[in-house]
Order: structure tokens, then C-alpha cells, then sequence
């Protein structure tokens, strides 16, 4: 990959992308494909800010920005999460007839959830989605949403009740999406999205590689019945 010329798809061009472009989140919808990456920057203030923004492209390689995707008014200056539900196949999924995006992390300790009709385009309102009572912790950060046989779950980054680093997985209805079901430790992290290949759900890490390394591990869920 590092031979490519388009490589890397996004880097920092923007006055609020100077200390650096991260975290990008990929969705597909209607033949095209809509990203949502982190800005870092440096405020007025001197602390360092976060926003969401988004671009677009016809062949993951070419990409248009279109900037801020969270106003500042939502933001409070840090944002992160931009998880909206994805299907097996990695696309962006009609919650109850629209686009939503979890924001988890930021907006001054609010719960807030997005709400779009084309994914470009949002308003946000503060919804609370998620209670960690029973596992008696706080949340980091939502890393992907999934939407299958009937279910979505959101598999996300907390801490646990001795405040170590841990993942967990909530399950909701798609016809309630914000009425939390059921919790289950343990999850994937996977930041970038959880896809179905071959039948198994699979995912890219590349967070956990050992320190000075820049290995990519590939994770699947193998749940074919042995032969």
C-alpha cells in the first residue's frame, strides 16, 4: 500500500487538520462512498480540539471534502464517533427511514445522535443510548454499529468498574434503536467496521500492534461448524 499513489487518501490540507487527519470510518450508500474522519487542531485557547468531517468518493481512492460534519454548537470543540449502522456488507443502514450517527465521545458530556436523509447533511439532538449501569462502568467511545437478522448492535470502548480498558456489545431493535435491550462484555473494537466474509464476521486492526510497529492483524469470527 505504500507504493500507491493515492495513498494516503486523506491528509491534513485544512487549517483545523494541522495536527493531524485520523480515525476514518467508512460507509457505502447508492454507488458511492461517504467518510468520516477526525480533525485535529489547536484551539484559541491552546487546547487541542477534535472535529468529525466528512468527504466523499466514487472509487475509494478520490476523495472530495466537504468539511465539518458536527457543528461547534454540538462539538463544543470535541467530537468523536461518527458511527452510523452498517449492513454485512458495509453499508450505511435506514434507521426508522433515516441515517443516524452515534457520537459518543465529546459535546461537552451530552449523549448525542445524528439524524440525516442523504448521510451528507445532519442535524444532532441530545439522546441518551446507552447505560452501562450494569456493568458498572463509564463509556470511552462507540467504535462500529451493526445491523443483522433483525438486530442492531453497538460494540464499543468503555471503562470497567476497576477502570481498566475494556469492550462490550449492546443490542437493540432497529425499530427502537435507542431502547438498550441487552449488554455483553466483550467486543470487537473494530473502529473501521465489522463485515461478513465468507460468512464469518471479519475486521481489520491495526491499534493493537505492538509499540514501533506498524503490523495490520485481520480478525475473524471462524463460526463455520467443523467437518
Amino acid at each position: 500500500m505504500d507504493g500507491l499513489p493515492a495513498n494516503p487518501v486523506i491528509y491534513p490540507t485544512l487549517e483545523n487538520e494541522v495536527l493531524g487527519c485520523e480515525d476514518p470510518k467508512i460507509y457505502a450508500v447508492d454507488g458511492r462512498y461517504v467518510l468520516f474522519y477526525n480533525a485535529i487542531w489547536r484551539t484559541p485557547s491552546g487546547d487541542v480540539g477534535c472535529d468529525i468531517m466528512s468527504a466523499v468518493s466514487d472509487d475509494l481512492e478520490n476523495w472530495e471534502k466537504l468539511g465539518l460534519a458536527v457543528p461547534y454548537d454540538v462539538s463544543q470543540n470535541w467530537a468523536k464517533g461518527a458511527v452510523v449502522p452498517r449492513d454485512a456488507a458495509g453499508n450505511a443502514v435506514r434507521i426508522r427511514g433515516e441515517y443516524l450517527m452515534f457520537l459518543s465521545e465529546g459535546c461537552g458530556g451530552r449523549p448525542m445522535v445524528g439524524h440525516s436523509d442523504d448521510l451528507i447533511t445532519w442535524r444532532f439532538a441530545e439522546q441518551p443510548y446507552l447505560d452501562l449501569t450494569p456493568l458498572r462502568g463509564s463509556l470511552h467511545e462507540v467504535a462500529c454499529a451493526v445491523v443483522d437478522d433483525g438486530n442492531l448492535v453497538l460494540d464499543f470502548f468503555y471503562g470497567d468498574e476497576n477502570g481498566d480498558f475494556s469492550a462490550a456489545q449492546a443490542l437493540y431493535s432497529p425499530d427502537e434503536p435507542f431502547q438498550q435491550l441487552a449488554l455483553n462484555r466483550g467486543g470487537s473494537l473494530a473502529w473501521g467496521g465489522l463485515q461478513k466474509l465468507d460468512g464469518d464476521w471479519a475486521f481489520a486492526q491495526g491499534w493493537d500492534a505492538p509499540a514501533s510497529s506498524r503490523e495490520m492483524y485481520f480478525y475473524r469470527s471462524n463460526q463455520k461448524a467443523p467437518s
